[in-house]
């Protein structure tokens, strides 16, 4: 997903935005302290490990069969609270992802603006600092 997200940044000619994986988002909720999503559009260079809401362009979660809808709802929530711009949430099964839901955030709230499923071919998302175009089904192991 990150190698997707920068091939789009780059092709876009954005020098401010920065893709990575596995970094610290400073948001509580009630179980943690801070988030570490899956990976993150940051519109600072990435020369720390965590990092405040308002440098998270776009967060991303890669949900397993084993996260909680409690986890999920929670972890949503927190990046809606926090301002983060954009949100992704993907399923995947044991052979990696299925679906894929983009949301931009409008009035305080996210709103679902694109959703895929592996196999449907290469879709395009908005939902996110630069157009992506991907496949989910090339995502997949």
């Amino acid at each position: 997903m990150v190698f997707a997200l920068k091939s789009a940044i780059r092709q876009a000619g954005r020098t401010d935005l920065f893709a990575v994986a596995g970094v610290g988002v400073e948001i509580s909720t009630t179980y943690r302290t801070a988030l570490v999503p899956d990976f993150v559009v940051l519109n600072t260079r990435p020369l720390a490990n965590s990092f405040q809401a308002s440098e998270v362009v776009l967060a991303g979660e890669i949900w397993s069969p084993g996260n909680s809808g409690r986890e999920r709802k929670d972890k949503f929530a927190a990046y809606e609270q926090a301002g983060v711009p954009f949100f992704w949430s993907i399923a995947q099964d044991l052979g990696g992802p299925t679906e894929l839901a983009a949301y931009r955030l409008e009035d305080g709230r996210y709103v679902c603006e694109a959703t895929a499923e592996a196999g449907q071919g290469r879709f395009g998302i908005a939902a996110c600092p630069v157009a992506v175009e991907l496949d989910i089904t090339a995502l997949r192991p």
